[in-house]
């Protein structure tokens, strides 16, 4: 399965929320507005583990992504980008 988050036009960035989940995914692609939130209202990070992951029309590389430093990721968890 494939993600794709738009633009939600006036109402600003679109948003995949994880819940403090584990999730797999065969992709993700994503505006350079987007944001994937990680955490549970319990504060526990999620962690989203994919393919491929595209921002902006860009392929990144394989890799873990966080909230250190990626302004898209918000919370404790991370997005991870399989080789």
């Amino acid at each position: 399965m494939n993600f794709t988050l738009l633009d939600a036009g006036n109402n600003g960035a679109a948003y995949l929320h994880l819940n403090g989940c584990q999730e797999t995914a065969a992709g993700l692609t994503m505006t350079v507005n987007n944001r994937v939130l990680t955490d549970s209202a319990e504060g526990t990070g999620g962690v989203l583990i994919v393919n491929a992951l595209t921002i902006g029309g860009v392929a990144k590389p394989a890799g873990t992504y966080s909230t250190n430093a990626e302004k898209w990721v918000e919370g404790k968890g991370s997005v991870i980008v399989r080789p």
